[in-house]
């Protein structure tokens, strides 16, 4: 399974009579994960291509915020391939068979912006899965087996809620559970995608 979660943690300090309440969202070592993966999108720019028609484009993890942000807020629709993508599995539990590398992870991230669940893609030899999951998780236990024995691979999921994807002790489980070293979550809100490991200590 896999958990999307945020927690506040409260920090009080004291200066003469002052009480500072200080709120943090996140603990410090993902703190300092979000600030790694951040300072290494500016760096490369995330570029990405798209082909459609005659035209190649190329476009930044910026201009794919904001079209996040039109699809999320309504003002904007699916395009024709990832409609169909979720017309096959409209329902959270659905998951359908694609033709191999017809799926990419920001597809994982604008299905998430559409309907605000989570989505995960598997990979095998001839095939790619997407799987619907719920607002916190994708219970992938029917495919438990097949990815412990390597039919397929976890390529990735999707967090709704988060601007800088950090997967949780959850999401490190699985890979724990499957044998498999490391995974991709991307970010619905701003198309930012990170990879891990089964220790959230690990650089990969």
């Amino acid at each position: 399974m896999f958990y999307t979660h945020a927690y506040a943690k409260t920090v009080v300090f004291f200066s003469k009579n002052l009480e500072i309440q200080v709120f943090a969202w996140y603990s410090i070592v993902e703190l300092l994960y979000i600030l790694v993966h951040e300072v290494k999108a500016l760096l490369e720019d995330d570029k990405t291509a798209d082909i459609g028609g005659d035209s190649l484009t190329l476009s930044s993890t910026r201009s794919m915020k904001v079209s996040l942000e039109a699809v999320r807020s309504g003002n904007a629709g699916l395009d024709a391939h990832r409609q169909k993508m979720l017309d096959r599995v409209p329902e959270t539990g659905d998951w359908a068979k694609f033709q191999l590398n017809s799926i990419e992870l920001k597809d994982l991230a604008y299905l998430t912006a559409r309907v605000g669940d989570e989505f995960a893609l598997l990979r095998g030899k001839h095939e790619d899965i997407l799987f619907h999951g719920d607002k916190l998780n994708c219970r992938l236990a029917a495919f438990e087996n097949d990815l412990k024995m390597g039919k397929y691979t976890l390529e990735g999921h999707s967090h709704p809620g988060e601007e800088y994807p950090v997967p949780s002790d959850g999401d490190r489980d699985v890979l724990k559970k499957i044998g498999q070293k490391k995974s991709f979550v991307i970010s619905a809100r701003t198309g930012i995608a990170v990879d891990f490991g089964q220790d959230k200590f690990e650089i990969l």
